[in-house]
């Protein structure tokens, strides 16, 4: 066995379980950073969420569009590229609209409108709770809400790309709006 080099079962094996680490270690990052961004999400609805009624402390009514906020605009969540954030003065729910144009990764989306169902109804259930999912052609622009005929009884049975994520706010009454 003279002059013959190679590599022995063991350091073979020892090779495999240290490549077995790292990409476990990858695997698990990339799950941790997800979730970070889920939070982030949910926590972006919830500050939208003390706008509007720090809004409605300080006025006594919902704002009828964003331009009415004035210095609290500033505290408005910009962190997501491929969604728009509106909020519906007719029935006071913050909207996360994917932009399907820019949207890089629907998959992402989805994973973010169903994480942000459970972190804040504590269930993934687009059709119940405080955050809700409905389809129907739903217009954002400018952090206003444009389209006032959405329906949301058109909830979605699951989160797919087409999904408009609804954040109701819980007020009883929605017409003091100004």
């Amino acid at each position: 066995m003279k002059g013959k080099t190679g590599f022995t079962l063991i350091e073979l094996a020892i090779v495999l379980v240290i490549i077995g680490i790292i990409l476990g270690a990858i695997i698990k990052g990339q799950d941790l950073i997800a979730n970070a961004k889920a939070k982030r999400f949910a926590n972006d609805l919830r500050r939208w969420e003390v706008v509007v009624w720090t809004y409605y402390d300080r006025h006594g009514k919902f704002p009828k569009d964003w331009d009415k906020l004035g210095a609290l605009n500033n505290n408005l969540p910009t962190s997501f590229d491929d969604i728009s954030f509106c909020f519906d003065p007719n029935k006071p729910a913050i909207i996360a609209k994917y932009n399907s144009t820019t949207a890089a990764n629907k998959d992402e989306l989805r994973f973010l409108f169903k994480q942000a169902d459970k972190i804040i109804d504590g269930e993934v259930d687009p059709k119940n709770g405080n955050v809700i999912c409905i389809t129907g052609t739903v217009t954002c622009d400018n952090n206003h809400f444009v389209n006032e005929n959405v329906s949301y009884n058109q909830t979605s049975d699951n989160y797919t790309s087409d999904c408009n994520l609804v954040y109701l706010l819980g007020a009883q009454s929605f017409n003091d709006t100004e």
